[in-house]
């Protein structure tokens, strides 16, 4: 197991002076960005295809119910948990095309499109389908040996978390044989930037290498509530559950910026058109917002 991450104490930090622009929404959580919009999926049930220049909705994708959670692009499509699987979404067209009859894991935030399909954490987490992105149905299962949570692709593998099992482990999408495995405590979340493995836990984050071996680790948590995502310059942010944004240098694991952020409850992190997008909301409303690379 690898050592918990003693936290960091960043109270000493200045707030940055990066540029922080804040958008009323309804209800937006799971946020996702392609070359042509930010997507956004409402715990209402609701796609949101997003103008990043304005942060404007352009237009809104009814789900049918508000089961279903996390979200992801490829293949042309937006793809995201509805409540009778996974949804396929022409953006464009503004509806949903097709519908994947899979019982996908609650907790998977992140659907990967590589390899020539969309994969889905299915049932109690063992079973990983591949999606064929043209009709949305199964093409194959592959049988775990953890029940994952969440998961990223590499440019050869595809990189599963655990939390209930302390385990990440990268599997081969061809065979699913296991061509990494680390023990780590709680992981949440899984990002990668070329051969470097960004894992996320409740206790903070590790580095990883290609195989599985940690390089570093700094002690801020991503839970559920929370998520991470990568810079173009290889910088790590890091959303905590108290809406707080810490910008982490890759190579020095040192936290060189922080962003507060009202509303200390749950959301959602991304990157896109020179932008850190996160989002965030309580009982009483919801926002998005967007912070300048």
């Amino acid at each position: 197991m690898l050592e918990r991450p003693t936290a960091v104490d960043v109270a000493s930090i200045p707030v940055t002076t990066r540029a922080v622009e804040t958008f009323d929404v309804d209800s937006t959580d799971f946020l996702v960005a392609d070359d042509t919009y930010l997507y956004a999926r409402r715990e209402a049930g609701v796609v949101e295809v997003i103008d990043p220049r304005s942060a404007a909705v352009v237009r809104s994708v009814d789900l049918g119910g508000h089961e279903g959670q996390g979200i992801g692009v490829g293949f042309g499509a937006v793809w995201v948990g509805a409540p009778d699987g996974v949804a396929r979404v022409d953006a464009e067209a503004g509806a949903v095309t097709a519908v994947a009859e899979v019982v996908k894991v609650r907790e998977q935030s992140h659907l990967a499109a590589a390899f020539g399909s969309v994969w889905v954490l299915t049932g109690d987490g063992t079973e990983l389908v591949a999606l064929d992105p043209e009709t949305a149905e199964v093409e194959r299962t592959v049988e775990l040996s953890v029940r994952g949570n969440d998961l990223t692709a590499s440019a050869d593998a595809l990189w599963i978390v655990s939390s209930v099992d302390d385990a990440v482990v990268a599997v081969s999408p061809e065979s699913g044989a296991v061509e990494a495995r680390a023990a780590v405590e709680e992981p949440r979340l899984v990002r990668i930037d070329g051969d470097v493995v960004w894992v996320a836990t409740t206790f903070g984050v590790h580095r990883l290498d290609s195989i599985g071996r940690e390089t570093g680790s700094v002690g801020l948590g991503a839970d559920r509530d929370g998520g991470i995502a990568i810079a173009p310059d290889g910088a790590v942010w890091v959303r905590n559950a108290r809406s707080v944004l810490h910008r982490i240098d890759p190579e020095t694991l040192e936290v060189t910026e922080r962003v507060d952020l009202p509303l200390a409850k749950g959301g959602s992190v991304d990157i896109g058109f020179g932008f850190v997008w996160a989002s965030a909301y309580d009982e009483a409303e919801a926002l998005l917002f967007r912070v300048a690379l």
